[in-house]
C-alpha cells in the first residue's frame, strides 16, 4: 500500500488512489468498485492536525493517510472521481 505526503499535494493522493484501485483488482468484481469496497478505516493525529487512514485490510501497515483539507478535496469531488473511475476502470 501506498502513503500519501502531505507536502505532495492533492496530485500525490490522486495517483495513489489510482495505483490503489490497480492493486485492488476491480475486473475480478462484477460491481463498481466504490460501491463494493469497505476498507477499515482509522482517525489519528498529526502534528496536532486529525487524520484518516483507509486500510486495504487489518494488517495492512501502509495505510492511505490524509488529512481534513484532503479529505474536504475528495468530498467536493467524489463525482468527478467516480466517473474518472468508471472511464479509466475498462482499460
Amino acid at each position: 500500500m501506498l502513503r500519501v505526503r502531505t507536502y505532495g499535494g492533492i496530485g500525490l493522493a490522486i495517483m495513489n488512489l489510482e495505483r490503489i484501485w490497480q492493486r485492488l483488482n476491480p475486473f475480478s468484481c462484477p460491481y463498481k468498485p466504490y460501491q463494493v469496497i469497505k476498507m477499515p478505516v482509522k482517525t489519528g493525529e498529526y502534528k496536532g492536525f486529525p487524520t484518516i487512514s483507509l486500510l486495504k485490510d487489518e494488517q495492512d501497515t501502509r495505510p492511505f493517510t490524509f488529512g481534513l483539507g484532503k479529505a474536504k478535496l475528495i468530498m467536493a469531488n467524489i463525482e468527478e472521481i467516480k466517473k474518472f473511475v468508471e472511464k479509466n476502470e475498462k482499460q
